[in-house]
Formats: structure tokens, sequence, C-alpha cells
């Protein structure tokens, strides 16, 4: 796991003057910094950690899971109520809605990086054109019409998160609510600036020690889906423990049969290879053995 850089305090240590009660007394300071950090932890939840513009960052609880599935786009969706979905590791999610799938994902990952100057429950605003050119999709009609569509099936989802890190389950919905078109004298007027919600609850999930930072180039690098998704699940490891052929057919939720999986698996591990993610990778027994690149273990450093 790689954890994104937090931005840099400017200012010094020393407390101004003016900021002290005018009144202190010794026996008040201790409560006095007790209140400060207080309202400063406070303010650290009201808003998501900062994440360097070159990575992305996502839960390691949904990096390891098989929500965002890597099929075929021509491949119908399917429609899921309560279903539970297969996690690598820790953790358990209950998933409710239409099959999400990696341009969902890229889609979130991005509103996530824009989301971590906005103070959660207020909205993330952008540009479309803009949008669509930093998650590397056309800029023409089909582009926008596919955006929409992904936020529009992101916004009807129901997500459930048990994990031993969290005192409770998470439920949430993957974006709270969307406007990209309002109504004028009875037409749909296509919004310049679109706005989208996350759930103020979704910062419960993003505590810096369990999140998984990507290098978002590197990710737009590779072409195939099953080495995107594994791409994001070893990026949660700095040492990626072997791994069973079944084991990743479940994480990548793949249909075709065994022998030709191996293949794309043998395909995947190459393009890895190649970006410069890996360093190594064998086959042994049926697992699969992987080493990282030791530049891609400092993301975020």
């Amino acid at each position: 796991m790689v954890e994104c850089t937090a931005p840099k305090n400017q200012a010094s240590g020393r407390v101004k003057k003016n900021h002290l009660p005018t009144a202190i007394t010794p026996e008040a300071v201790p409560k006095w910094i007790q209140e400060k950090a207080e309202e400063a932890q406070l303010k650290l939840q009201l808003f998501l950690p900062f994440c360097a513009p070159e990575f992305r960052q996502i839960p390691n609880e949904i990096v390891r899971s098989a929500l965002f599935t890597c099929r075929n786009r021509n491949t119908p969706r399917e429609n899921y109520k309560k279903k539970p979905v297969v996690v690598i590791g820790d953790g358990n999610i209950i998933y409710q809605g239409e099959e999400l799938r990696q341009d969902d994902e890229a889609v979130w990952m991005h509103l996530i990086y824009l989301a971590r100057e906005v103070q959660l429950g207020e909205a993330i605003q952008f540009v479309p054109h803009v949008f669509l050119h930093d998650i590397r999709w056309p800029t023409n009609g089909s582009g926008y019409d596919r955006l929409r569509t992904c936020l529009d099936r992101m916004a009807a989802t129901g997500l459930t998160i048990i994990s031993s890190r969290l005192d409770e389950g998470v439920n949430v919905s993957l974006i709270r609510k969307i406007e990209y078109s309002a109504q004028s004298e009875g037409k749909v007027i296509p919004l310049r600036v679109w706005r989208v919600w996350i759930e103020p609850e979704m910062r419960l999930l993003f505590d810096s020690e369990y999140l998984t930072c990507i290098r978002w180039e590197m990710y737009h690098a590779l072409r195939s889906g099953v080495a995107k998704k594994l791409f994001l699940y070893w990026s949660s490891h700095k040492a990626p423990f072997p791994v069973k052929t079944d084991t990743m057919m479940e994480l990548c939720s793949t249909r075709t049969n065994r022998r030709e999986f191996r293949r794309t698996l043998s395909e995947a591990l190459g393009e890895l290879q190649g970006v410069g993610f890996l360093a190594c990778w064998k086959v042994s027994s049926d697992l699969w053995t992987v080493k990282r690149d030791k530049i891609t273990d400092k993301c975020g450093s």
C-alpha cells in the first residue's frame, strides 16, 4: 500500500499572541490546547485526504474487491440486489445497483481526486470537457453521453462495506447527487459546469492508513482490463503475496474459461512489466508471484 503525501503547512509552529485567550491561566492551557486539537481534527474529517496530482486514491476494501468488473463493454450489464462482492482479504461488501465496470471506476477515482479540496457535503464542480480530457476519454458527444451514464449509474447504487477497521459498517451510495442540466421554459438546458455531491459518510473509508494511491499516467498506459485490475490490486501491496488463478478470476469477475484466462493473465503481467510496474513475475503450481518495481514503491513520498 502507498500513501498520499499530505500538504505541507507553511505556517510556523509558533502561536501568535492574538490567537491566545486574553486571560489564560496555567490551569487553562491543557484544556485550550485540547480544544484546538479537537477543532483541527474535526476540520480534517470534513475533507478527504490530500492526494498529489499524479496519483489517484481508493480505499483498500474497494481496490481489493470485484466491485468494478473488467468485463467486455459489449456484454450486457447485470442488475444486482444486495449482491455479496468478492473481497480479497479483510472486509465484506454488499452491492445493489447496475453492474459497475472500469469506466465507472475511472470516473469515480477522478471525482474523489477533485473532492479533495471540497468540504464533504458540498458540490464538486467541473467542466465536463476538462473532466473527459483528464480521464483520457473522447471530448465529443459520445464522451459526454458516456460520462452522464456513468454518473447516473453510480448515483443509483447502494453500497455496504464492513471491515475490522470500521467501528460500524458504512452504508453509502457512490454518488449522492448530480446536476448536469436545468429546466428553462419547459426545455432541458445542458449546464456548462456540472455538479456532483459525495456522501459525507464516505470520509469513514478514507483513513490514510488504509488507502491505495495509484500512478494515474501508468494506469492509463495499460490497455487490457485485467492489467488495470491487477495494477490497482497490487498497488495496495508493497510486497504482494502469491495469488492463485481462481482468486484472480474472482477478482476480475471474468466469465472466460480457466485456460483462456491464464493466457490473458500472462499477457496482462507482461503489460504490467512493460510499463515498469512489475520488476518480474513467475507462475508455479498455479500460484502467480510478482515483484513490484522499486521505483513504484515510492508513490506519494
